[in-house]
């Protein structure tokens, strides 16, 4: 038995290694086939990550931005909220997030989005913007005031 404890331990380690190679090797396929134009491909890639990793945040915040460029906002919205809740989403998940539900009208929820990720990034300038900008449109001039303010300052 204690012949084939280590054997075992190193078999987990090689097969998880070979696991995160693989995922690893479907997103830089997926990113190279975007930096080609080539969105079909890179979704077939991101799938297979998710299929692998069901989790990967990157996959579904690429898979996100795919439908957002092909005005697909719903399947958007879906990508980008598995992307937040996987912890892993940069702010530029939650900036296409209250994009794809500004452009589906949902300005109530883009405005939630910002507030979410100025909780985790009070100095990201472009989502104080992007909060004035929703609550122009909802009619709150004072709360758009307050957000510009606060974008100015941090430039």
């Amino acid at each position: 038995m204690r012949k084939i404890l280590p054997l075992i331990i190193i078999l987990v380690f090689l097969s998880s290694a070979v696991f995160a190679g693989s995922v690893n090797s479907h997103l830089i396929k997926g990113h190279n086939y975007l930096m080609e134009g080539s969105a079909w491909e890179a979704e077939r890639e991101y799938l297979r990550v998710l299929e692998k990793d069901p989790k990967n945040g990157e996959a579904y915040t690429e898979l996100g931005t795919i439908e957002m460029k092909r005005k697909h906002y719903g399947k958007a919205i879906a990508y980008f909220k598995k992307a937040i809740s996987s912890g892993t989403a940069t702010p530029e998940t939650f900036i296409n997030l209250a994009y794809c539900q500004r452009k589906q009208g949902k300005l109530q929820e883009a405005a939630e989005t910002y507030q979410s990720l100025i909780k985790i990034h009070p100095e990201l300038a472009e989502a104080h913007l992007g909060l004035g900008n929703i609550y122009q449109l909802m009619g709150k001039t004072e709360k758009a005031e307050q957000e510009y303010s606060i974008y100015r300052n941090q430039q």
